[in-house]
């Protein structure tokens, strides 16, 4: 018997010393870890190491829940919104495993109830762990806000699928309508080639004609004007006479050989006649812009404002409008 009261009595004194001692205690058997909280010296169990798989091969754990609440992840991460104020999810944020943006009503209905089970372990758990992970000590992790925070996730990866196949949506239905565009430009040209359609603008008139580049020898005249046609855009920079146009390029690229320049300002010079076509006479005025197509049948030279001489190509023009 009074070995009996020895034994207690020292069993006593340990637990006393134990109790009073400012280190946290953990142990780490495979399944469980049980840890001292500071504030109130009591000791938790957490059923940390227990992994639990849900829906998209989530795997999380009691641990990861409290966790979750406690990384603040809708409020402190780079908002990604849309043109309305939607909040989306980057294509890489996830938590357990799983992309927030693969969520589904069955992964919120098994993290809510993974929830309820956690407290159902230790009734403490969801009010203390967050404290000891991360150094969260003044926020409070009850089980309604973690539910609600699991609602807020969800919904953003709502708004983000959604985002996703509507950006999916336009991509085809733009890819579908380039194609059909496609399709109907090759028939309009080869309508053309044959004669089957009239030229109804320049651009028509480019196609029958299969007209080159205009600004390439504006750039650099040829030597011996070919008499080919050739098709561009153009500003209506002067009128020299009643059937002579002065057009200029501005920043037109210029190989020269070995050395090659942006030329700020180039020139070319546009022949009307009787038989010249004008799609739209209300744009023929100083300073608009304008597409012809015609011959090149020669060069000629101009002064420019600091004396200096050059030579641009004269066009026979054929049709003249805005497009």
């Amino acid at each position: 018997m009074k070995l009996n009261l020895n034994i207690a009595g020292a069993l006593t004194i340990l637990l006393l010393l134990f109790n009073s001692s400012n280190y946290v205690y953990a142990q780490n058997n495979g399944s469980s870890t049980f840890s001292r909280l500071p504030e109130t010296n009591d000791y938790i169990g957490i059923v940390s190491n227990e992994e639990i798989v849900g829906p998209n091969n989530l795997r999380t754990s009691c641990t990861d829940i409290a966790n979750l609440y406690g990384s603040n992840i809708l409020k402190n991460r780079n908002k990604l919104t849309t043109s309305d104020g939607k909040e989306l999810f980057n294509a890489n944020e996830g938590w357990a495993g799983t992309k927030f943006i693969n969520w589904t009503p069955d992964t919120v209905a098994f993290i809510k109830n993974q929830i309820d089970d956690c407290v159902e372990k230790n009734s403490s758990f969801l009010n203390t762990v967050i404290r000891m992970n991360g150094g969260y000590r003044n926020t409070q992790l009850s089980p309604s806000r973690t539910k609600n925070l699991i609602d807020d996730i969800y919904q953003v990866a709502v708004n983000t699928q959604n985002y996703q196949q509507a950006q999916e949506l336009n991509r085809r239905q733009a890819d579908k309508e380039a194609e059909l565009n496609a399709i109907a430009e090759k028939e309009h040209q080869q309508k053309i080639k044959s004669g089957a359609l009239k030229i109804q603008n320049v651009n028509d008139a480019c196609i029958y004609y299969s007209a080159k580049p205009l600004t390439p020898i504006i750039a650099s005249p040829l030597l011996n004007p070919d008499n080919q046609f050739y098709c561009g855009d153009i500003t209506i920079d002067l009128q020299e006479t009643s059937n002579l146009i002065r057009g200029k390029v501005l920043n037109v690229f210029s190989s020269n050989g070995q050395y090659p320049t942006i030329l700020p300002v180039a020139y070319a010079f546009l022949k009307t006649d009787g038989n010249t076509v004008t799609f739209n006479p209300d744009a023929m005025r100083i300073g608009y812009n304008i597409k012809v197509a015609g011959k090149y049948i020669g060069n000629t030279k101009y002064t420019t404002v600091i004396g200096v001489t050059k030579e641009s190509p004269v066009l026979q023009i054929y049709y003249i409008g805005t497009k």
